[in-house]
C-alpha cells in the first residue's frame, strides 16, 4: 500500500490538476493523471520491496552498521585509509588484531547512541499528580533571587529577575483549564527543581526525587502541545541538560531537536539591537542566550552523532558570538554541585562556531569524498583556527597544549571549572580535528604504501590528537585540590578519549608507546568506575554501564599487545 501521506499529496495534486483542466486542454490533463496513476502504482510497490527485504534482516544483536556515523558518544574513528571502526570489517579487524570476543564491544557499540539503553526512564505521573508543586516556601528558598545558591550557579538558562515572574505565574490560582502559558510556567518551575535536585543545590532540595520530577514536567510539556514561549523553553533546555547529565541520550536528543525549533519560533536565531530594562526586551536577550546554548548543544550533537545541524549557520545571525554573557559562579560553591557541575556550564559561542566549521568541513557528506591533499589542508586551517581561539584566551584560563601537574594556581573554584571546561573542549576539538587522518590514502592502491610525505603529516596530525586524549584523561582523574580530592563528573570526555587511545594501541601495538596508553586506559576506566561507587541513583546505570564500556576496551588493547608480544 502506498505511503498515506505521500498518496495524500498525490491525490491533492491530481484534483489540482481537474480544477487546472477547466482552462487547460483536456489531453494534458487525462496525460498526467496517467501518470498519477503510474506514480502511486511505483510508489506501492517500492513500498513493498522494502517491507520485503525486512523479513530477512539479521537480528539487531548480530549487525553493526557499516557506516561512517559513530553509534554512541566516543568519537568517529577510522583504522585504515577511512574503514569506520563501527563497522562489520572494523569488528573483524578488532577480533584478528586482538583475538578476543568481541561481543560485549559490539553491543556497546549496537545502535544510535544505545551505550546506556537499559536506563529505565519513569512513566508519566496520573493527571493529579502531574498538577502538584513542591511547597511555595521551598520555592523561594530555593530560587530566591538574592539567597539561591542555585541561580549562584550561574548555568546561564535561568534569568533571575524574569525567573521571580516564571514561580509567580506558575504557583497562581490553578484550575483544570488552565492556559498553555501557565502550565509551561509550571514546567520550568519543574524542571529547574530537577535540576537543583540533581546537583544537591541544598538537602531540602537534594531530597527531591529528580526523576520523578523530570517525569512530571515533561508531562505538563506535552499537555501544552507544542506552545511556545520562553518558559517552555527553559523547561525543554532544563531538562535537556539533567538528560544528557545523566546518559539519558535518546531522550536529550528529542528535547534538543524541540528546543531548536522553538527557539527559532521565538526569533532567538537573530540578533536584537541593545535591550533596554523593559521586560519584553530582557525575555528577547534571555531567549537569545538560550539560542546561543541551543546552538552550541546542536554543534556537540552532530559532531558526536554524524547528523546534520538542525540549526544551519546560513539561517542564522551569529553575529555575537564574541559577547559570551559572563557566568556568575558561586566563590564558595559546595564541592559536591562542583564535581557534577560540567555538564551544564554553559559553552564558548566561538567554540560553537568552530564546532559547526569542524563538522561542515570534516564530517559533513560532502566531506567524506575529498582528496587527501584537501584534507589535510583543511585540518590545518582549522588547527590555526583552534590555536588562534586558545591564544585570545585569557592566560589563566587558556587551555594547556600539554599536560598540567599542578591545578592550584586556580585558586577557587570558579576559576578552575571554568578552566577545566575549556580544557577539555579543547582536547575534544583537537582529537576530532586531527584524527580524520585516519581517512587518507582512500583513492590510494590498498596493497601499496602511502607516499612518505602524506605519511610523515599523518602520524604528525595522530600525535595531536593523542596527546589531547592523555590530557583529557588527565584533566578527568586529577584530585583538584580546590576540589579537596573530588574528580570531575563527566564521562562524554574519557570515553572519546579512551577509543581515540584504543584505536590507536591496535595499530601499533609494539610501539613504546603502547604499554604508557595502556595505562591511562587504565585510568579512565579506574576514574569512571570510581564515579558509580558514591553517585546518585540517576546517574548509577549510566556509570556502570560507561566504565564496562572502558574496561571492555583496556582488555581487547591488552590483548593486542599480547598477541604481539
Amino acid at each position: 500500500m502506498a505511503d498515506p501521506v505521500t498518496g495524500a499529496a498525490i491525490r491533492i495534486w491530481s484534483v489540482n490538476l481537474v480544477e487546472a483542466g477547466k482552462t487547460k486542454s483536456s489531453k494534458k490533463v487525462t496525460e498526467l493523471l496517467a501518470r498519477i496513476d503510474q506514480l502511486e502504482k511505483e510508489l506501492a510497490s517500492a513500498k513493498a520491496d522494502a517491507f520485503r527485504s525486512t523479513i530477512n534482516l539479521q537480528p539487531p544483536e548480530s549487525k553493526i552498521s557499516a557506516s561512517n556515523q559513530p553509534t554512541l558518544r566516543v568519537g568517529q574513528n577510522w583504522y585504515h585509509r577511512g574503514m569506520a571502526i563501527v563497522s562489520e570489517d572494523g569488528v573483524k579487524w578488532i577480533k584478528s588484531t586482538t583475538t578476543q570476543d568481541t561481543t560485549r564491544f559490539e553491543k556497546h557499540l549496537l545502535g544510535s547512541a544505545h551505550l546506556f539503553s537499559c536506563i529505565n526512564y519513569p512513566t508519566y505521573p496520573s493527571s493529579g499528580e502531574l498538577l502538584k508543586l513542591p511547597d511555595i516556601s521551598l520555592a523561594l528558598r530555593t530560587f530566591n533571587t538574592d539567597t539561591s545558591s542555585f541561580l549562584r550557579l550561574g548555568i546561564g538558562l535561568l534569568d533571575k529577575s524574569l525567573f521571580t515572574e516564571t514561580i509567580d505565574l506558575a504557583y497562581a490560582a490553578f484550575n483544570p483549564n488552565a492556559s498553555q502559558g501557565h502550565l509551561a510556567a509550571r514546567a520550568s518551575l519543574l524542571a529547574a527543581f530537577t535540576v537543583a535536585s540533581y546537583l544537591q543545590t541544598s538537602a531540602e532540595v537534594a531530597s527531591i526525587d529528580a526523576q520523578a520530577i523530570a517525569s512530571r514536567a515533561q508531562g505538563l510539556l506535552d499537555r501544552i502541545d507544542g506552545f511556545a514561549n520562553l518558559d517552555a523553553l527553559q523547561a525543554i533546555l532544563l531538562l535537556y541538560k539533567f538528560r544528557v547529565a545523566t546518559g539519558q541520550y535518546g531522550a536529550s536528543g528529542a528535547l534538543l531537536s524541540t528546543a531548536c525549533r522553538m527557539v527559532c519560533a521565538l526569533d532567538g536565531h537573530m540578533k536584537h539591537t541593545t535591550p533596554s530594562k523593559a521586560a519584553p526586551d530582557m525575555r528577547k536577550e534571555h531567549i537569545r542566550n538560550l539560542f546561543w546554548t541551543c546552538y552550541i548543544s546542536d554543534k556537540d550533537m552532530s559532531l558526536i552523532t554524524g547528523q546534520p545541524p538542525l540549526l544551519a549557520d546560513e539561517y542564522m545571525d551569529l553575529g555575537d558570538a564574541e559577547s559570551s554573557p559572563a557566568q556568575e559562579l558561586d566563590e564558595v560553591m559546595d564541592n559536591s554541585v562542583a564535581c557534577k557541575y560540567l555538564a551544564f556550564v554553559t559553552g564558548d559561542r566561538r567554540i560553537g562556531l568552530l564546532k559547526a566549521k569542524v563538522f561542515r568541513v570534516l564530517y559533513s557528506p560532502t566531506a567524506l569524498h575529498i582528496t587527501d591533499s584537501e584534507l589535510l589542508t583543511r585540518i590545518r586551517q582549522l588547527d590555526d583556527e583552534l590555536e588562534n581561539w586558545r591564544l585570545n584566551t585569557c592566560s589563566l584560563l587558556r587551555p594547556k597544549l600539554g599536560i598540567a601537574r599542578n591545578s592550584s594556581v586556580y585558586g577557587s573554584v570558579r576559576t578552575c571549572l571554568r578552566a577545566a571546561h575549556l580544557q577539555l573542549e579543547y582536547n575534544y576539538l583537537l582529537t576530532m580535528v586531527h584524527s580524520v587522518v585516519r581517512r587518507l590514502g582512500v583513492a590510494h592502491d590498498p596493497d601499496a604504501g602511502l607516499p612518505e610525505d602524506i605519511h610523515r603529516v599523518m602520524h604528525s596530525s595522530i600525535d595531536l590528537a593523542l596527546g589531547a586524549a592523555r590530557n583529557t584523561i588527565h584533566v578527568i582523574s586529577e584530585p583538584v585540590s580546590v576540589l579537596k580530592g573530588k574528580t570531575w563528573y563527566t564521562v562524554f570526555h574519557p570515553l572519546t578519549a579512551a577509543m581515540s587511545l584504543f584505536v590507536n594501541i591496535l595499530i601499533h601495538p609494539t610501539s613504546d608507546q603502547a604499554m604508557t596508553d595502556v595505562e591511562w586506559l587504565a585510568l579512565a576506566s579506574k576514574t569512571i568506575h570510581g564515579l558509580a561507587v558514591s553517585c546518585s541513583v540517576e546517574d548509577l546505570k549510566y556509570l556502570q554501564q560507561a566504565g564496562d564500556f572502558a574496561a571492555e576496551l583496556l582488555k581487547l588493547a591488552e590483548g593486542a599487545i599480547a598477541r604481539r608480544s
